[in-house]
């Protein structure tokens, strides 16, 4: 059902829909999420549930927005927050309505989800601010999306070097996994340089080897060194836990 722009759900209201969504879907009842909220660390009853749900609560807090998002297993607190509806034929369908951000500024779904992933900003230009953040999170998601690129290409090359191909194809299969490999170095990088380390790549000597890179960047370089020292410190660990059962 359509609503007026003076009738938009507030964004606590659509987080209501969003849990119970979510919790139908586990199969729960109210009171099971309250007991799982607790475990979380905060004291829930079928009664909060409900409030929330039925949009009767005024505002929910970050500190309970990351938890409902850790009870329900979700995948990020931005489950909670996008306003998506479940359909039978096509699996999920956002709204045709604006969205209420606040109660003065509205914004439709897609300036909402982008601007909740750090894409768009949403006030003035005059007004813009936190380019720094923004760039963080290009960061972040440009280093997992290299990473999926290079695992994708190393399956392709592997496909060209099992089955039969022409020199040229295997050539440029081998190129363009290079490229993939040199990326996922770039994007450690560029967080690195950002003060942020990410969790090392599982394949991380692969993709150094297969980079061709002639010489890694020193702080790369250190965050690689970094990365084989716990590798061989969880080996030994596992080596002695073996020992000790015996």
């Amino acid at each position: 059902m359509a609503h007026s722009e003076d009738d938009l759900p507030t964004p606590t209201q659509l987080v209501g829909q969003q849990v119970r969504a979510a919790r139908r879907r586990q199969g729960w009842t109210a009171e099971r999420l309250g007991e799982e909220m607790t475990k979380v660390g905060f004291s829930w009853d079928r009664f909060v549930v409900t409030k929330l749900e039925t949009g009767k609560r005024q505002s929910v807090s970050v500190d309970e927005l990351l938890a409902l998002a850790v009870a329900l297993n979700l995948p990020g607190p931005l489950a909670l927050l996008l306003p998506i509806k479940e359909d039978d034929q096509v699996g999920a369908v956002a709204p045709a309505d604006p969205i209420a951000v606040t109660r003065t500024t509205k914004a439709t779904w897609y300036e909402f989800a982008s601007w909740l992933r750090g894409r768009i900003h949403l006030a003035p230009a005059e007004q813009v601010r936190g380019q720094l953040v923004t760039g963080f999170l290009y960061a972040v998601d440009r280093y997992e999306q290299a990473l999926r690129d290079e695992d994708e290409r190393y399956r392709r090359l592997l496909d060209a070097e099992v089955q039969p191909a022409s020199p040229d194809i295997l050539r440029a299969t081998r190129t363009m996994h290079a490229r993939s490999a040199l990326d996922v170095i770039d994007a450690v990088q560029s967080l690195l340089l950002q003060g942020v380390e990410p969790p090392p790549p599982r394949d991380l000597a692969r993709i150094i080897e297969h980079s061709g890179h002639p010489s890694l960047p020193a702080e790369v370089a250190e965050f690689v060194a970094r990365a084989q020292d716990r590798t061989e410190a969880k080996t030994t660990e596992r080596r002695g836990a073996r020992r000790a059962r015996r």
